[in-house]
């Protein structure tokens, strides 16, 4: 199986073509030949967002059932139902879960990195010699090698996670509202107030990963040209000068990383406190509901079930972001840069010689 996921898609299908001005027409010119994969997992993850979702109503509806029925007469009149759950958990679910994270991790992301790279590598061996002049080997390389990896991250990310996460939450509010639809209240302020704290950290997080970026290739670029001329360093390089033009350069990778972990932070901290918002909406409604005998104990342990894996949900996106990407990755650079791009103001220092 793993075989054939591979060659689903032929990563190296001609195409020298200049990339588009826009993150957007990018992804979509370097990863229309992953279309029908794209297509296959998004439906797969609906699928297996249903199943969690049907999973915690029958969790509450289990409560329930224990807390009415008898113990004598209890497998006798729910053993078949209870059979067919077994049957859902241990393999339809691990089945389904195992196929989509088959095609997202083998079919999806190696072909989509490798894709990317290759296609940004012939388009960039192709320039002039004169253009490669204006830059760093070294930042070029790297921006080559972070731009496809930033590209099969968001695509990886959006198919692996975001869509999950959408149909999780929609199948979570069908649920609530077909129980009680006062229940969405909660989630509905939790979704605002989501909103509001992306709306605030995004445009500020992709500056600072913008900066992050920069730096690190200025660091990169500085790193292996410096390698790559050491006999000449070596001989000829006003030693003194050339270890504080380095030093500057650590010391703006150094600031970057730093803005970036301090969005990161305050986006943790955020979460944690939206989270106790949800949980303590969904649970306590809950509650309340069921003192006034308008709801039953089962709805209890469903809400908190809910509240528990929805808050999850995008702190576990978070967390896969950053593993699968890197920290010196960003969506939303164009790859590779454009011929006519003179030497960046954030490059390193060129090497002097005396």
């Amino acid at each position: 199986m793993f075989r054939l996921l591979a060659r689903w898609v032929d990563p190296f299908r001609d195409d020298v073509a200049a990339p588009p001005a826009t993150v957007p027409s990018y992804l979509r010119q370097v990863l229309r030949p992953l279309r029908g994969v794209v297509a296959v997992s998004v439906g797969l993850s609906v699928v297996v967002a249903a199943i969690d979702v049907w999973l915690v109503a029958y969790a509450g509806r289990l409560v329930d059932l224990l807390g009415a029925a008898a113990p004598d007469t209890f497998w006798a009149e729910h053993g078949t139902e209870l059979l067919g759950a077994a049957a859902l958990v241990l393999v339809v679910r691990p089945a389904t879960n195992l196929v989509r994270e088959a095609i997202d991790d083998v079919a999806l992301k190696p072909n989509a990195l490798t894709m990317t790279t290759w296609r940004a590598h012939r388009y960039v061996s192709r320039q002039s010699v004169g253009w490669f002049r204006r830059d760093l080997a070294g930042r070029t390389a790297t921006r080559v090698r972070d731009g496809g990896a930033a590209a099969t991250s968001c695509v990886y990310n959006t198919v692996h996670a975001l869509a999950f996460i959408v149909a999780y939450i929609a199948g979570s509010a069908w649920l609530m509202a077909a129980i009680d639809p006062r229940l969405l209240l909660p989630l509905a302020a939790w979704l605002g107030c989501y909103a509001a704290l992306m709306w605030w950290v995004v445009p500020r997080y992709r500056r600072a990963s913008a900066r992050q970026q920069d730096a690190n290739s200025a660091l990169t670029g500085l790193l292996v040209d410096a390698y790559a001329n050491v006999d000449t360093l070596a001989l000829l390089a006003d030693r003194p000068g050339e270890e504080r033009a380095a030093r500057r350069v650590f010391a703006d990778a150094r600031q970057a990383q730093l803005g970036v972990q301090r969005l990161e932070v305050t986006m943790n901290a955020s979460m944690d406190v939206l989270s106790g918002v949800l949980l303590v909406g969904l649970v306590g409604y809950g509650v309340a509901l069921w003192r006034t005998g308008t709801a039953p104990l089962g709805l209890v342990a469903a809400a908190i079930a809910l509240s528990v894996r929805i808050t999850s949900l995008p702190n576990g996106s978070s967390t896969r972001s950053r593993r699968c990407s890197g920290p010196s990755v960003r969506c939303g650079r164009r790859s590779p840069p454009s011929p006519s791009r003179s030497r960046s103001p954030t490059a390193p220092t060129p090497l002097r010689c005396r």
